[in-house]
């Protein structure tokens, strides 16, 4: 060729999966996220289609049990939007390899170069690890690459975080801490200039949030003065003392956390 640059799309190479998650805090799409628990997560897994036959094509996504699959996904090609039961099917039953769901393309609807996006959401439940390694969710792509032999991608995997913090009560007397018991606070975040009190089940973790002050869960500290809150997302919060313990004074401000 007399052109001084070209470029060579191979045909006969594997194909490969990315799997991302996005933070809502700043939309990026990345390998991690924080929530809360009872948050939608949205996920996003893109196959770049490199072979030059491929066939048996069948995405298979694997969500831990703090994310709940919330049933639906969207698959496109480029701007096309592909129509599931005509191109594709979504299956979430009887599956042999543990996932949560399959999307199966149908044989000719993917060509070599197609970049194909899968788009889906799960709710973090009250299953959801606390810290530690997170919620992963993993997927792989199998594919027959016109031979009858099936084949798979490496795993491609995204990690959700919960958190939780410890509260401690207590007074100093002759230099040491004393805690403190019957002390109430209520926990909340600021939305767009409205707090979002904490609601929590009786073990003290996330369920839901609310504007009413009045539904909030009130925290109340035991005669070690601790307690815990967990299923939380990375945020800024205010912790709210709402009663003080009998002799001493509540809390003048909220202690941001």
């Amino acid at each position: 060729t007399t052109m001084p640059n070209v470029t060579i799309k191979e045909k006969n190479s594997e194909p490969t999966v990315e799997k991302k998650v996005k933070e809502d805090s700043t939309g990026a799409f990345g390998e991690t996220n924080d929530a809360d628990i009872g948050q939608t997560v949205d996920f996003e897994t893109t196959i770049t289609v490199v072979d030059g036959q491929p066939k048996g094509y069948v995405l298979h996504d694997t969500m831990s049990a703090g994310l709940t699959f919330n049933g639906t996904v969207e698959v496109k090609i480029g701007d096309r939007t592909l129509t599931a039961g005509t191109d594709y099917t979504l299956v979430t039953a009887d599956l042999n390899d543990g996932c949560t769901f399959e999307v199966r393309f149908v044989d000719g609807q993917l060509k070599p170069n197609d970049v194909v996006t899968v788009t889906y959401s799960a709710t973090v439940n009250e299953k959801a690890v606390i810290g530690g390694e997170g919620n992963p969710n993993t997927t792989k792509l199998s594919y027959t690459d016109g031979s009858t032999t099936t084949k798979e991608t490496p795993e491609s995997k995204t990690y959700t975080y919960v958190w939780k913090f410890d509260v401690l009560k207590y007074t100093m007397k002759e230099n040491a801490e004393t805690t403190l018991a019957g002390a109430k606070f209520k926990l909340y975040k600021e939305v767009n200039g409205v707090k979002n009190y904490v609601i929590v089940d009786e073990s003290n973790k996330v369920t839901s949030w609310t504007t009413d002050e009045e539904a909030a869960s009130v925290f109340t500290t035991p005669d070690d003065g601790s307690f815990t809150i967990s299923g939380l997302d990375a945020d800024t919060y205010y912790l709210e003392e709402v009663e003080a313990p009998a002799g001493y004074n509540k809390l003048a401000e909220p202690v941001k956390v």
